[in-house]
This record gives C-alpha cells, sequence and structure tokens, in this order.
C-alpha cells in the first residue's frame, strides 16, 4: 500500500477530506489541534500495519538515540553540525545513552518506510536537525510514537519541541552592520522560503531594510550550498549591477559567492561585501574571512540532548521551544 492510498483510507475512516490529512502532515494552517491529533493517531496506528520486516545491522545492544539530518552534496552541514554531535555524545553518555547518526537521503524523505533506522527498536527517540527536513517527514516520524526534538527548525502549526537560533534578530544584527557601512544596495540571497530558518532570516532581513528606508533587494536559490552561493552572482550580475552589499542566508552560500567574485577579479569588500550566518570554521579560513552571525550550536546542541532525555522519562511533557540568540562576529569580507 503506497503513500496515496494509505492517506486516503485515513481521510475516509476520519470522514474528512484527503486534503485535511495533506495540510497536517505539511504543517499548514487552518486545521484544529483536535483534527491534528485524530490524524497523527491514525498515522501512527497504520504504521504497524504497514511496517516492513526489516533486516539490517542497526545496533541490537545498547540504548540509542537516533541523530537524523539530511545528507546533501554540495553543502558544508557536516562540519556545522559536527560540533553539536559532539554535545549529544558527552550529554548522552552521562544517562547511559549513545548517539546513531541517520543520514537521510530526498527519497528517504518521500519514503520514511523504508528508513531501517526508523523500523529498528534500537532508538528510544530521535532528534531531527537542520531545515531542509520536509514537515510531512518530520511527521512521519512523530507518528513512530516516539520522543522527538528538532534542532535548528520548527513547525509552526504542530507542536514540537524545539531547539533553534534566534533568527530573526540574528539577520537584523548582520543587515544592520552592512548599513551602519554605509551600503545602500544591499541584497539577501536565500533559499527555499517553506524552510523555516530561511524565513526568519529573510523576515530580520527585511525588517533592518525597512526601518532605515531602504529596498529589499531578494534572491531565492533552489538550496543553500556552495554551489547556489556561487550561481547567486550571475543573479546580482545581471538584475542588481549596482549592488555593494550581500548577505546570505548562511555562510556556504557566502564562500561559495565569495570564491566566484574573487575568481572573476572583484575586490572584496571595496566593491562587494559580503556576510554570512552560522560562522561555521570555514568562515576564518577564507580569503578575505569571512563575516558571519555566530550561532552557539554547540549549546542549542546541549540542550537538545538534555530535552529528549527529559522527554524520554516524560513524554507527557507539554512541548517547548527554546531560542538562543547568535552574536555577530565581523571579519574582513565587510
Amino acid at each position: 500500500m503506497d503513500k496515496p492510498v494509505r492517506l486516503k483510507s485515513i481521510a475516509d475512516k476520519l470522514g474528512i477530506s484527503l486534503s485535511t490529512v495533506s495540510r497536517v502532515l505539511n504543517d499548514k494552517p487552518g486545521i484544529s489541534q483536535k483534527t491534528r491529533d485524530l490524524v497523527l493517531n491514525e498515522l501512527k496506528q497504520s504504521k504497524g500495519e504497514l511496517a516492513p520486516v526489516v533486516r539490517s545491522l542497526l545496533p541490537v545492544n545498547g540504548k540509542f538515540i537516533g541523530i537524523i539530518g539530511r545528507q546533501r552534496s554540495g553543502q558544508l552541514d557536516s562540519v556545522y553540525f559536527h560540533h553539536s554531535t559532539i554535545a549529544f555524545d558527552e550529554t548522552f553518555r552521562q544517562s547511559g545513552y549513545q548517539s546513531l547518526i541517520i543520514p537521510v537521503t530526498d527519497d528517504d524523505m518521500n519514503n520514511p518506510l523504508k528508513i531501517p533506522a526508523l523500523q529498528s527498536s534500537s532508538c528510544d527517540a530521535y532528534i531531527i536537525r537542520g531545515q531542509s527536513l520536509s514537515p510531512r517527514f518530520i511527521m512521519e516520524i512523530k507518528s513512530l510514537g516516539k520522543p522527538v526534538v528538532l534542532l535548528e527548525n520548527r513547525l509552526y502549526e504542530n507542536l514540537t519541541d524545539s531547539i533553534v537560533c534566534d533568527d530573526y534578530n540574528g539577520a537584523k544584527n548582520v543587515t544592520e552592520h552592512l548599513i551602519g557601512k554605509k551600503h545602500k544596495k544591499i541584497a539577501h540571497i536565500t533559499g527555499p522560503d517553506y524552510w523555516f530558518n530561511n524565513r526568519e532570516r529573510l523576515e530580520g532581513y527585511k525588517s533592518a531594510m525597512t526601518n532605515a528606508g531602504l529596498e529589499p533587494i531578494i534572491i531565492f536559490k533552489d538550496d543553500t550550498t556552495i554551489n547556489t552561493g556561487a550561481d547567486s552572482l550571475r543573479d546580482l550580475q545581471r538584475s542588481y549591477p549596482d549592488c555593494t552589499a550581500v548577505f546570505t542566508a548562511n555562510d556556504a552560500m557566502a564562500i561559495g559567492l565569495l570564491n566566484q567574485a574573487r575568481n572573476e577579479g572583484i575586490k572584496i569588500p571595496d566593491q562587494l561585501a559580503i556576510a554570512g550566518f552560522d560562522d561555521i570554521p570555514w568562515a576564518t579560513m577564507t580569503y578575505p574571512p569571512l563575516t558571519a552571525l555566530h550561532i552557539h550550536i554547540e549549546k542549542m546542541g546541549e540542550l537538545a540532548a538534555i530535552r529528549i532525555l527529559q522527554l524520554i522519562k516524560d513524554p507527557e511533557s507539554p512541548p517547548v521551544e527554546m531560542k538562543m540568540p547568535g552574536h555577530l562576529i565581523i571579519r574582513e569580507t565587510t
């Protein structure tokens, strides 16, 4: 039974439309909490009927917490999240748990029931990290009935424990820094607008620009990788040749843009100032070193680990959202 048939079965059983079921799984507004709970409960029940028997090499001894993250090419997420993984391990060890890293491909997001680690009884809970995992995929994980904490992501309509950076104010601070450098034409390069962090950072940028009486310049890309950052230079040159500063949604895009600009002989920051977001280790190794909003990912990882352990002990604990401020690191690209 494939997913469309399964979702239709849930809709028919509850006497609601298929679109309502889809809206619940995609974290869309306009659905009552009662209906959301009914859909998620039915989805959970269907897991037991549909889950295939999986034979895998996953550990069967010990206590594990699954760390789910998207596997993407051309991205520096692994560098960024490495520090949160260290925090997980140190916190889990004190409670007798270990981390089990579960990389997720685009195909896995469309077929979560085929991921062996999600069919295994090895994991007592899951931390889902990063913004590029779809709401529908997250809801499928939640329907397994085990504790879930989101790291660097948040659902708007479905209550889920989450640990996030204060993306809005962080982006506002970066933009205000560029404005303070007397730039008038400041572009923001962002990724998919359905990613939580991208939306928050975009709104922070727009707020700072509007407050300064400046016109926002926004370029949307289909991902937030080094390659999409490099590709965005052509967008700037074609549509906004008078732009003198750029704030990107993350450091990977900033590094791609910076490298491409230098390859084309553009002087940084004299002709184009560039600022990123995250402050990954690579930000200090670029030439010139990259200005970026520093995110305290180690502390956020520790908080996520503490919260997931609390949920294992008390699964009925009401969901909480923790928001951690970042701080601006000014380097030579601005």
